[in-house]
């Protein structure tokens, strides 16, 4: 069964939408969660240090929950044509 939802993703404090998803089925709802990650990161790498220093133990747990294919996912925003691509350097 294909559900259908959209998805917002708003500022807090202003209410704004900073973007929507349109999604079928919720497997595909994996892509709003690496969006989301990556743009917590973008967030994180203009904050300070602290934050700065956070981000290799939550790619870590990123990977170990969702695989290394993720993380790729995540630097090039989920551009699947790229991302089959790529991969580990154990298979080589």
């Amino acid at each position: 069964m294909n559900l259908r939802f959209v998805t917002n993703i708003r500022r807090h404090k202003t209410g704004k939408t900073i973007k929507t998803f349109h999604i079928i089925g919720v497997p595909n709802f994996e892509r709003v969660l690496l969006w989301t990650w990556r743009d917590l990161f973008v967030s994180m790498l203009a904050s300070s240090p602290r934050h700065r220093n956070a981000i290799p133990d939550m790619l870590q747990d990123i990977q170990t929950v969702l695989s290394w294919e993720a993380l790729t996912k995540i630097v090039l925003g989920n551009n699947t044509s790229q991302s089959s691509s790529l991969r580990p350097l154990s298979h080589l």
